[in-house]
């Protein structure tokens, strides 16, 4: 989760990290910073995931560089290769998000919401039997038989992930 600095260490002239309060400055995919600050507090790096946790709850982005990030911000750091795919199930998330938010004034959730998410309890990859099996194989494709090519190659017995995969690790910054 975010801090925010002394309002008097903001700049509007690119001195420090550019400084993310909220999801003011989000675009559909990376922020667009129009703030500055030199003693940022939390940082979030290059590919985290951005995730609103004030009013409105749950807008999210994917860092573009490093970005100090205040109150309304929590930063999720993949320990691995999948930021894309957290952007994405924090996007499906929302609904959720929303509804466990509390406050009179404005609706926040705290970070301990953010954490018992159901994205953040995945089993690792090595466990989970992958849905195509290692022996199916594409089968020559007539136009009768393109619309029945997918179901007929994904519905064979599964077998288990190679245990060489990377486990879909995550956590979140709080402290910096």
């Amino acid at each position: 989760m975010g801090q925010s600095p002394n309002s008097n260490d903001y700049n509007l002239e690119d001195i420090g990290l550019p400084f993310l309060q909220g999801n003011a400055d989000f675009t559909k995919l990376h922020p667009r910073p129009r703030v500055w600050c030199d003693t940022a507090n939390k940082i979030a790096e290059k590919d985290d995931v951005l995730v609103s946790v004030r009013a409105p709850i749950g807008s999210v982005n994917i860092a573009d560089q490093a970005y100090g990030i205040g109150r309304g911000l929590c930063a999720i750091r993949s320990n691995s290769t999948f930021s894309t795919l957290l952007f994405y199930f924090f996007i499906a998330l929302n609904e959720e998000l929303n509804s466990i938010g509390t406050g009179s004034t404005y609706t926040a959730i705290s970070v301990d919401d953010v954490k018992n998410t159901h994205i953040l309890k995945i089993p690792p990859l090595n466990s989970t039997p992958s849905p195509i099996s290692s022996t199916a194989r594409p089968h020559k494709s007539t136009p009768s038989s393109r619309r029945n090519s997918v179901k007929s190659n994904c519905s064979r017995n599964t077998a288990p992930r190679s245990s060489t995969r990377p486990s879909p690790e995550v956590s979140i910054q709080t402290r910096r």
